[in-house]
C-alpha cells in the first residue's frame, strides 16, 4: 500500500507477484520495469506510476495516471470507467 503523504522510489525493478496487489493513492517511481503478475489497483484517488516500462500480465484497474510505457500482454485486462493519461516516459 502506498500512502498519499509520500512517495515510493525504487532504484531497481518492481515485481507484483502472483496473488499480490499494488494499491494506494501516492506515487511509485521506478528506474527499472514494473512487472505485474497479479493486480494494480490505481484507485479512485489515483495511485500514480512513473519510470520504467510497465508490463501488465494480469489486471490494471481504476485510477488516472501512468507515466510509463505500457505493454499490455494478451489476456491481461485494463479496466476503467475514467479518463486515463498514459505517458511514454
Amino acid at each position: 500500500m502506498v500512502d498519499s503523504a509520500g512517495a515510493l522510489s525504487i532504484d531497481q525493478a518492481l515485481t507484483i507477484e502472483a496473488n499480490g496487489r499494488l494499491a494506494g493513492d501516492g506515487t511509485v517511481t521506478t528506474v527499472g520495469q514494473i512487472i505485474d503478475w497479479s493486480e494494480i489497483d490505481l484507485g479512485s484517488r489515483g495511485l500514480n506510476l512513473t519510470g520504467g516500462t510497465l508490463i501488465d500480465t494480469r489486471q490494471i484497474r481504476d485510477g488516472r495516471t501512468i507515466d510509463n510505457r505500457l505493454v499490455n500482454l494478451a489476456g491481461s485486462q485494463f479496466r476503467t470507467g475514467r479518463l486515463w493519461h498514459v505517458g511514454n516516459a
